[in-house]
Order: structure tokens, then C-alpha cells, then sequence
């Protein structure tokens, strides 16, 4: 591989992680049952729905983007699960005095994550790319906040033979409540940190020489990290 192709692939890559932890971060945003005011009415807490426009990558790595619709259904406890984003979870451990400003909170649990995977015809360049099937992420999480500070770590297994790899996300973030900087507006920011194994990451961003063989893309052997 050239220096310049590299360089490119390297820069592909980034673009990916980029793109999936703004949409990470933009679900987390609009569906997050986390870091809510100790005094916030019950009923507000239990179910949400919403919608969202998210300019995507039409595949990861892509210098293309989609305008896509999303709607976003969420909710904190129906039979004792919570529903955020693509992701359903039911907490087993649930300790603490109540979140918000005076308050602390652990609770960890059995997670499942969804990936829809990615279809070679998605891009003229994923020509001679095999699809990567829909993938479920079986794991667990754990959130933890003290005061206005938070933490998610999600960790999941693919188990449905789509890209067969392991990731985990760990964040860090902090509750802004509305009147504070902006009325009527609740600002969330948080810091994610992302690792996953060779398989994961071969699958999604790598290039095997069978593939380079048949695309425009140079080989590219990726590692975990």
C-alpha cells in the first residue's frame, strides 16, 4: 500500500469512528434516560416519543451523507426495562439516593444493542464488498452519576453472525439543567471513548486483498483498538 493510500484509509477510518459517535451521541441527546433531575415529574420520565432528521454516512468510512429520518421512541421503566435509542436494557443492580445535583446512582444490567449492518449496493465503492449483516449486541451496561456527573460503559457481543465483533463505549458527561445557560433547553455535553476487537474492526473498516482486488480501495489490515 502506498503512503498516500494509506493515509486515506486512515483518514476513512476516522471519519467512521467520527460519524458513529456523533450518532451515538445525537440518540443519546434525544432518548438518554440518564442524568435526570431528582424532581423532574414521574410521568415525564416513563415514555417518550420524538423524531429526528440525522445527516448519516451512507455507509461508515463514507465521504457521502443521507438525510434520514429517525423516530425515536424511548422509555425509562415498562416491566422494568429501558428502552434508549436502538438499545433495550433491564437493570439488575440499582443502588443510589436519586439523581440529580444532591443525589448518586449505580445501576448495571443486562444490555442488547442493534446495528443494521451495511449493504455493498449502499456505494459504487463497496463494489466487490460482501454485505454486512444486521448485527445484536448482547452485553450489559452500567451508569453511575454523582451530583451533575455522569457515566455510561456498554459493552456487547455480536450474536447474530452480522460483523461477529465485540465493542464497548465508555462515556463521561454532565447535566446542564434549562434556565441555567439557555431557557427551556436541557444541554447534555459528554466525552465517549470506543474499543473494539479485530473483528469488529476489520469487518467494518477494513479491506481484505480480495476485496481490493475487486474495488477501488487499497488493502487495509486492521487490529483491535
Amino acid at each position: 500500500m502506498t503512503r498516500l493510500s494509506r493515509k486515506r484509509a486512515n483518514a476513512a477510518f476516522i471519519l467512521g469512528i467520527a460519524m458513529r459517535l456523533l450518532t451515538v451521541l445525537t440518540l443519546s441527546l434525544l432518548a438518554s434516560p440518564s442524568l435526570t433531575l431528582a424532581n423532574e415529574p414521574e410521568d415525564a420520565r416513563n415514555l417518550r416519543l420524538g423524531g429526528a432528521l440525522l445527516s448519516t454516512a451512507k455507509y461508515v468510512g463514507s465521504s457521502d451523507y443521507d438525510l434520514v429520518p429517525l423516530p425515536l421512541i424511548s422509555f425509562d421503566d415498562i416491566g422494568g426495562f429501558q428502552l434508549s435509542g436502538l438499545a433495550l436494557s433491564y437493570p439488575l443492580i440499582d443502588l443510589g439516593e436519586g439523581q440529580g445535583p444532591n443525589g448518586w446512582s449505580l445501576t448495571a444490567g443486562a444490555r442488547a444493542g442493534f446495528d443494521f449492518g451495511r449493504d455493498s449496493d449502499d456505494s459504487p465503492t463497496l463494489n466487490g464488498f460482501d454485505d454486512i449483516s444486521a448485527s445484536l449486541l448482547a452485553g450489559g451496561f452500567l451508569r453511575a452519576t454523582y451530583g451533575v456527573i455522569g457515566m455510561n460503559v456498554e459493552v456487547g457481543q455480536d450474536v447474530l453472525n452480522g460483523h461477529n465483533g465485540f465493542n464497548a463505549d465508555i462515556s463521561i458527561g454532565t447535566f446542564i439543567p434549562p434556565g441555567v445557560l439557555v431557557d427551556n433547553l436541557t444541554i447534555r455535553p459528554a466525552l465517549t471513548l470506543s474499543w473494539a476487537d479485530k473483528n469488529y474492526t476489520q469487518a467494518i473498516y477494513g479491506v481484505t486483498a480480495r476485496q481490493a482486488a475487486a474495488s477501488v480501495l487499497p488493502q487495509y489490515d486492521l487490529g483491535k483498538g
